[in-house]
């Protein structure tokens, strides 16, 4: 009888696993959407906790950027083909934030 209960427990056990399987996440979302709809379509990266790589490419176009953890583009770092990328520096991040002031107080200057 303790044989057949372990063996119920456990089967048991093992059928609730696939139950337990978390949510997917909004970068898991976007790539299943992206994958069954448009060929050529940017499909987005996620990490194996499902949350947005900071480096994202478009495979037809060959054009990569940078993203935030909730997948927003972040300005002035997409980079065209063949030109590597590295989002995790804040080296990269600096240099964008320092394009985007740069772009406004030129744009008020002029303006």
């Amino acid at each position: 009888m303790a044989i057949l209960t372990i063996l119920l427990l456990v089967s048991t056990a093992f059928a609730l696993g696939d139950a337990m399987i978390r949510p997917k996440t909004p970068c898991e979302d976007a790539r299943h959407a992206a994958l069954n709809g448009s060929i050529g379509a940017y499909v987005p990266t996620c990490d194996d906790n499902g949350q947005y790589t900071p480096e994202q490419c478009w495979g037809s176009t060959g054009y990569c950027w940078c993203v935030t953890s909730t997948g927003q583009k972040i300005q002035c770092t997409e980079t065209p083909p063949g030109i590597a990328i590295n989002c995790s520096t804040k080296e990269t991040i600096t240099m964008a934030i320092f394009t985007i002031i740069l772009l406004v107080s030129t744009a008020f200057a002029l303006g």
